[in-house]
């Protein structure tokens, strides 16, 4: 009889029925999530001059990821007591009331106030999104990597077509503009850093299954090496170097035979292109004898001068789809600004601007403690996001919305093994977190001594 059947005898699930049986709700949002990053690194652009198809469908796979319970979970006060939480939620409840009304009551267009819109949105990504990633475990490293990914669709999307023009490979095939502005996204500069210093560290530890491993990552970085100097992006290019110098004095103090071995990759690849890296050099210090800081302090000025007239104006801005003769660009009518604080006191005032503030200070608080466990991957997040809060006009992109998306997610992940006194870095990948391993006598207990210069914690 059936009902008679012993345990373990109904036949086995099929892997899609498995699937289907053990897939949670979570898990398809997830997907949806990785679908729009993947759709926008392979089709879109940073910040498209005309939305398309694309950006339609990135914009429908972000929404469903989303959903409409946790869309409306982010308009009320926050449960937790994180400061970048409740600034967060501050800032996008002002700023979807006073600036929008703001921008209405002056008769901006109506495109102009969507288009700003979207980008705040991206902005405050992290109240939409951090308790999804936060679900499951396996989530941070996935996303993480999706992000990585994504800046090295968009840097091979500007360099292939040009080596194919040319027919081959190298500095001199590199494509001279960059219409889509694909070597500005933050990812780009992300994957550059991450993949570059995980290199050296595999290679530090001297493994010869390593070098697979090794090559691969090494590319990938230069790639995106490759990506920027095509337009010269002085500022990633000189920020991307300075953070690798830095890790790889952090690791000589710690382990100098490790840090020697750890440089070989890269140390070869300048070695062999020496004279190509030269000149790069020399045209980038030629750019910035000729353009200097690009007008940003002029626009800087401009914007106080609009502002200044009336103190309402600087208290609460002058609206979403506000235009700036700009500067930057050859006093061409835009609506942005090139740097983040001037367009939120330009289209916000002085409020918006004070709420991210705490906001971006309530981010670094979870940078800062990122930083004592896993250094690259602190830096590799910190770079492109501090390029894009003062130098680039990035911060409009959805890639800097996933950057920013990666702080709290990876803090999470590290208050969850922190002790008192212990130092959460060992060496190891940033992509990976195991705990310790309970012992006979209850959970294992971490030793490390408070000094930082120490690499390893004991369990005992």
């Amino acid at each position: 009889m059936d009902d008679d059947r012993q345990e373990g005898s109904y036949p086995a699930l099929s892997p899609w029925r498995h699937f289907a049986v053990s897939c949670r709700l979570s898990d398809v949002r997830f997907a949806l999530l990785l679908a729009a990053i993947a759709v926008y690194a392979c089709f879109s652009s940073p910040t498209p001059d005309d939305p398309g198809l694309a950006e339609g469908a990135v914009a429908l796979l972000l929404a469903l990821a989303i959903g409409p319970r946790q869309a409306v979970l982010s308009l009320l006060p926050p449960a937790g007591g994180a400061l970048w939480r409740w600034a967060a939620w501050m800032l996008l409840l002002y700023g979807l009331t006073v600036p929008v009304l703001g921008g209405l009551m002056r008769g901006h267009d109506l495109a102009l106030i969507v288009r700003d819109i979207i980008p705040f949105l991206f902005f405050t990504m992290p109240l939409f999104l951090a308790d999804l990633l936060t679900a499951r475990p396996s989530y941070a490293p996935a996303v993480t990597g999706a992000v990585a990914l994504a800046g090295l669709a968009f840097a091979l999307r500007l360099l292939v077509p040009s080596f194919i023009a040319y027919g081959h490979v190298g500095f001199s095939a590199l494509p001279g503009e960059d219409p889509l502005y694909l070597a500005n996204a933050p990812t780009v500069l992300f994957m550059t850093i991450l993949a570059l210093a995980l290199a050296g560290q595999e290679m530090g530890r001297g493994r010869l299954r390593s070098i697979v491993p090794v090559a691969a990552m090494t590319g990938a970085g230069m790639v995106c090496v490759l990506a920027m100097a095509a337009v010269m992006q002085r500022a990633s290019l000189g920020l991307g170097m300075a953070c690798l110098a830095a890790l790889w004095a952090l690791l000589f103090v710690r382990a100098p035979g490790r840090a020697m071995k750890a440089v070989l990759p890269l140390a070869l690849v300048v070695l062999l292109l020496y004279p190509q890296f030269a000149a790069l050099a020399r045209h980038l210090l030629l750019k910035t004898s000729l353009v200097g800081f690009n007008n940003r302090p002029q626009e800087a000025a401009l914007v106080f001068s609009m502002v200044g007239r009336h103190w309402a104006d600087a208290l609460f801005g002058l609206g979403w789809g506000q235009t700036i003769a700009s500067p930057a660009v050859g006093d061409v009518t835009v609506n942005y600004t090139h740097t983040m604080p001037t367009a939120l006191w330009l289209k916000t005032g002085l409020a918006g601007l004070t709420l991210a503030g705490l906001y971006v200070a309530g981010l670094s608080a979870c940078l800062w403690r990122i930083l004592w466990w896993a250094p690259v991957l602190c830096l590799a997040i910190a770079a492109p996001c501090l390029i894009d809060l003062t130098l680039y006009a990035n911060y409009k992109s959805f890639d800097f919305g996933l950057m920013l998306m990666l702080i709290p997610l990876w803090a999470s992940r590290v208050e969850k093994l922190r002790r008192p006194g212990q130092l959460l870095y060992a060496g190891r990948s940033p992509l990976t977190i195991r705990r310790p391993a309970p012992s006979s006598g209850g959970q294992a207990r971490t030793r490390c001594g408070r000094d930082r210069r120490r690499s390893k914690c004991g369990t005992r």
